[in-house]
């Protein structure tokens, strides 16, 4: 039976001690001796060293404590020497500053005999401070050795190996398009409506609904009460209906001209939004994209450019036997609604608010996969009643890229 003293340097940098082949390398039933110094070492190596040696450290340390102390099963015989009490003659003869020389006097102070102890260490050092104490010896060959670890500078470099090699093999393919796919597109010139006619035409169909009601009075100018029960339970007929008929219709009116105007200039404004597409083979990288639309061109967007317009919400003339007045009526129409406040307003373009801009854009997509498009979170609108046709650069600069890449979008008006 072989007792092995291992030193600290092979827990650190060798193989798990679980894993070397002990038996064959001192040709006899073995048991790992754990000498206190080399737990100490450990302990201390868990917060002075290096990352990787504090990693390893920590590993170990714990391991060794399951093992010798909580009863863990080792997948080798092993336990724990005690710290030895050094002598006079031991002071004189060893430097007990130096941790190794302590693991050297655990192991002549063991109590095992000493033909069948083996000091066990990857430090060429140690070997002969063990031969001089005509101690047992095993030096760990280098193929136990843990494999070393790389450098930060290594590291980098093998990075930038790599990342040529995929580059010279795969390369994203972006360009600028419109939200269509194409490069050029093409709008009508917008037709100015006539917003009165259109208006008079809603308002025909909107008179036809509540017609006004024409009495037939008795010889004392009063409505029979015959009439009057049997037109109030048709809802035909109540206090003041055509007054109140008159009422809705000028609120109807006032809101159709205001909803039809909102509706031309919808058709006047013209939205262009545009994608960014990948026909490379590997995803895009980060980018910056520069859009450059000529000074002259007036953009439009819709959060700048629009106004939000009032009207009063046109209220119906009531009837039936249970009509309440109209105050009340509106009162309730009024009401505004939870958390979105009142709903009687629309939204219409304001031709005379384009933005300010110098004529470039600046934008950072996010990245795009091979083969696919996304939609850049760049669009805005222009007036196609008094707009000339026009063209859009576009520049763009890929990380994944040597140089930049661009192009020309036009904007096509035809009369």
């Amino acid at each position: 039976m072989k007792y092995l003293f291992l030193d600290t340097n092979v827990f650190l940098h060798y193989n798990s001690f679980e894993d070397i082949p002990w038996k064959e390398l001192v040709s006899d039933e073995f048991t790992i001796v754990i000498a206190p110094v080399v737990q100490q070492e450990l302990d201390k190596h868990k917060d002075q060293s290096r990352e990787k040696i504090q990693k390893r450290a920590r590993k170990v340390s714990s391991l060794l404590f399951d093992y010798l102390i909580g009863n863990k099963e080792c997948r080798v015989p092993i336990v724990r020497c005690k710290e030895p009490v050094p002598t006079e003659e031991d002071r004189m003869n060893m430097d007990l500053s130096v941790n190794d020389n302590r693991i050297i006097l655990a192991a002549l102070k063991s109590g095992y005999s000493i033909d069948d102890v083996v000091f066990v260490t990857g430090d060429r050092n140690n070997i002969f401070r063990a031969i001089d104490h005509n101690l047992g010896h095993l030096f760990l060959d280098e193929k136990y050795k843990l494999k070393p670890e790389k450098t930060e500078a290594e590291k980098r470099i093998e990075e930038l190996e790599k990342e040529l090699k995929d580059a010279k093999e795969r390369v994203p393919d972006p360009k600028i398009q419109f939200e269509d796919g194409s490069t050029t597109i093409l709008f009508n010139r917008y037709a100015a409506e006539d917003v009165d006619a259109i208006v008079e035409e809603r308002m025909s169909a909107v008179e036809k609904e509540v017609p006004e009601i024409h009495f037939e009075e008795s010889g004392e100018g009063a409505i029979p009460d015959f009439k009057r029960t049997i037109m109030a339970l048709q809802g035909t007929w109540y206090p003041h209906y055509n007054e109140e008929r008159q009422e809705y219709l000028n609120e109807e009116r006032a809101y159709q001209i205001l909803a039809v105007k909102r509706d031309c200039l919808d058709n006047r404004f013209a939205r262009i939004s545009l994608r960014l597409k990948n026909d490379g083979n590997s995803p895009t990288g980060e980018e910056k994209v520069f859009i450059k639309i000529p000074e002259q061109v007036k953009v439009y967007t819709k959060r700048k450019s629009r106004e939000r317009c009032q009207y009063v919400k046109p209220l119906k003339p009531g009837g039936g036997l249970v009509a309440l007045p109209r105050e009340t009526r509106r009162s309730l129409l009024d009401a505004a609604i939870p958390y979105t406040g009142p709903d009687n307003y629309i939204w219409m373009w304001n031709p005379d608010k384009p933005i300010d801009h110098s004529g470039y854009f600046e934008l950072s997509p996010e990245s795009v996969m091979q083969k696919l498009s996304e939609d850049l979170g760049f669009e805005f609108y222009i007036d196609l009643q008094f707009e000339q046709s026009f063209d859009i650069q576009w520049v763009l600069l890929d990380e994944y890229l040597p140089d930049y890449v661009g192009g020309i979008l036009s904007v096509n008006i035809s009369d």
